[in-house]
């Protein structure tokens, strides 16, 4: 954590990190052993994280927040799978958490909410059987609003192939809904 710290400028930003470092750190360390089931390697994909976040600091507005706690799940997933990549082990993707996915309106009608509320479980189904590479760049771009640089700074991979990911999750999602209909 103070490699972490030495990121920061102000006393504000160190404080805004530790406090995110205090509230997370263990439900990180818990998705990332999920993962790899291994504590030593979800410990180094729960530094790596804490890591990137150092980049993103911007993008937390409430620290205990649902859309913060999503942000760091998703770091976190990202950098379990990459370790498992390096470990050539393969395993099943990581659920996005439905509530990122869930839109409301208080002016629909109780029918017109239920139609609305039908299509987006099938589009989370869809996005679950996307490959993790898939789910996670989808997850950053329409959940947490990241641009194609952005996403690939927290990938750890070039702009062109986030905007590539990007390009074929989208595909891959629109052949699924066609294929529904």
């Amino acid at each position: 954590m103070t490699l972490c710290l030495m990121a920061f400028d102000t006393p504000a930003e160190k404080n805004l990190f530790t406090r995110l470092y205090e509230r997370y750190q263990y439900y990180m360390l818990y998705l990332a052993n999920g993962i790899l089931q291994n504590r030593t390697l979800a410990e180094d994909a729960v530094q790596d994280a804490f890591l990137t976040l150092t980049r993103f600091m911007d993008r937390v507005e409430d620290v205990d927040s649902t859309r913060t706690r999503n942000f760091l799940a998703t770091i976190t997933k990202s950098r379990a799978l990459d370790l498992l990549r390096k470990e050539k082990r393969y395993m099943e993707a990581v659920d996005i958490d439905e509530e990122g996915f869930r839109i409301e309106s208080k002016d629909e009608q109780p029918l017109e909410q239920l139609i609305r509320e039908s299509e987006y479980a099938k589009l989370r189904e869809c996005i679950r059987q996307l490959t993790p590479e898939h789910q996670t760049v989808l997850e950053l771009k329409y959940v947490h609003g990241l641009k194609e640089r952005e996403i690939a700074d927290v990938l750890g991979i070039s702009t062109k192939t986030a905007g590539m990911r990007i390009l074929r999750a989208r595909d891959k999602l629109r052949g699924m809904l066609k294929g529904e209909e």
